[in-house]
């Protein structure tokens, strides 16, 4: 049997149920980001539908970036510090030989690549 509080409470549970029904209805449940391929040129969606340009992008664990015609940068250096491999995703923590510079270089935990510097990497110290 319903009295006044019961009805009042089974109520607000239902408005409570459809604002949140609405709300996932209208963010495309809960994001809709996603990868896209485009004149065989990889691009981003964001979240907001926007697609990404001129920018990093944090996909999951890694760090991604697209140029100023939101195509997904490979196997090049990105704001001359930083340097992404042949599935776009920012190298870290890691070493890279540019084989066309003949040099290798030390790519630190936010993906700059050490100079001027002196460190300290494994048991060996590098400058």
């Amino acid at each position: 049997m319903f009295n006044g509080n019961n009805l009042k409470r089974s109520i607000e549970k239902a408005l409570i149920i459809m604002m949140v029904f609405v709300l996932i209805s209208c963010t495309g449940g809960g994001g809709s980001a996603k990868f896209e391929n485009v004149n065989g040129q990889k691009k981003y969606k964001k979240d907001n539908g926007e697609m990404a340009q001129a920018e990093w992008v944090t996909i999951g664990n890694s760090e991604y970036y697209f140029d100023m015609n939101g195509n997904l940068k490979t196997n090049s250096w990105v704001e001359n510090e930083y340097y992404v491999g042949s599935d776009g995703k920012k190298l870290v923590k890691s070493w890279f030989e540019d084989k066309e510079a003949n040099k290798k270089y030390y790519l630190s935990s936010s993906g700059k690549y050490l100079r001027d510097t002196l460190a300290t990497i494994g048991n060996s110290d590098y400058y």
